[in-house]
């Protein structure tokens, strides 16, 4: 049997261009999963017909209390850029 605890809340602290650090309010009992999204230009910009696939965010750290991310653009330099979270974990 599987058993998931809810975690709500967690504060995003911008440390640098393109780099933050995602701390959970409530820490995991283990180190979660963590997967990352970035968007582009605008959430809600169906329209938009650039973008690159080199523009992305990598996982650099992660413990049971908080992970790091950077966010980049194509050349692969630090951007800041919107960006979505998953943590998963006990």
């Amino acid at each position: 049997m599987l058993a998931f605890l809810e975690r709500t809340g967690f504060t995003v602290t911008k440390v640098a261009t393109g780099t933050y650090e995602v701390e959970y309010n409530t820490s995991f009992n283990d180190t979660p999963a963590v997967t990352l999204t970035q968007n582009y230009r605008d959430w809600n910009d169906f329209g938009y017909e650039g973008g690159d696939t080199r523009d992305n965010c990598v996982l650099v750290a992660s413990n049971r209390n908080k992970f790091k991310l950077i966010t980049g653009d194509s050349p692969g330099d630090h951007t800041d850029r919107n960006f979505t979270f998953i943590a998963i974990g006990s």
